[in-house]
């Protein structure tokens, strides 16, 4: 390959400007810039080949490690399931996340840059934001884990974990914020979900007219409804809870029925 450049400065006369690898012996390998040209006689013929170089190997070490850097960014914008975003500190989106962009409702993370929430979410929502990042980004507080109540493109009610977090420069200045927001609609509809059977049992459980309870196997209320507080003449469950410790001896006319019934799992106890 260096004899294919040599000759086309000797025979076209052609400026070689590049960077080239050197390994000196028992040394490390270095990077020089190098120029050459054609060498020419007092009749412009040419003679040979002139050159300077120079040693570039922190140059080239800092480039390289910077474009490994972007590679990882690279790779982690295109494929993290997490939205992630970069904004200025007027809160305008200068990277983000190929998941963020679809979030969003566009195709390309590119249609993002320069825009801000504003251009995305309801106005309501929008000032919202705003004024989170206004305080990151004047006082350098951090956002953790805030469950943020969203809408989609579609107009649907989404939830969202957010956290944002300051950028700083070397020289301690903010220059904006970092974003990271996942997606927890499924689990917030769960704890819904969960919280709607749960009243619907405590609904249950309060106006039945049989009694309900829970017991330990040694004889002891974990519970009771207070239709049970009534059918044994109490004036509460938790009354009653204080005072039945031995339900076997307190209750059975026969204490060995509370057995049989714990061996044939019938009645509504749990033992």
């Amino acid at each position: 390959f260096r004899r294919v450049l040599f000759r086309s400065v000797m025979e076209r006369r052609e400026t070689l400007d590049t960077i080239e690898a050197h390994q000196p012996p028992g040394g490390e390998k270095l990077f020089v810039h190098v120029v050459k040209t054609p060498l020419l006689d007092a009749e412009g013929r040419v003679a040979g080949v002139q050159g300077i170089f120079w040693d570039v190997t922190q140059r080239k070490r800092t480039e390289e490690a910077l474009a490994h850097e972007r590679d990882l960014l690279k790779a982690l914008l295109d494929h993290i399931p997490d939205r992630l975003y970069f904004k200025d500190t007027q809160g305008r989106f200068i990277a983000c996340s190929r998941s963020m962009a679809q979030r969003l409702g566009v195709a390309d993370p590119e249609q993002v840059v320069g825009r801000t929430d504003a251009d995305f979410h309801p106005a309501e929502l929008a000032r919202e934001f705003a004024q989170d990042e206004e305080r990151i980004l004047s006082r350098g507080q951090r956002l953790i884990n805030k469950t943020e109540r969203q809408l989609d493109k579609e107009g649907r009610e989404i939830w969202a974990s957010v956290t944002k977090v300051p950028i700083f420069s070397r020289s301690g200045t903010i220059t904006g914020l970092v974003g990271l927001s996942r997606d927890i609609t499924q689990l917030k509809q769960a704890e819904q979900a969960l919280r709607q059977t749960e009243e619907k049992y405590r609904t249950i459980y309060e106006n039945s007219v049989e009694g309900i309870f829970q017991t330990t196997r040694d004889g002891h209320f974990l519970s009771a409804n207070p239709a049970l507080a009534r059918i044994y003449g109490y004036a509460s469950p938790d009354e009653l809870v204080a005072a039945l410790t031995d339900i076997e001896h307190q209750l059975y006319v026969r204490p060995e029925r509370r057995d049989e019934f714990a061996r044939l799992k019938i009645g509504r106890a749990h033992v």
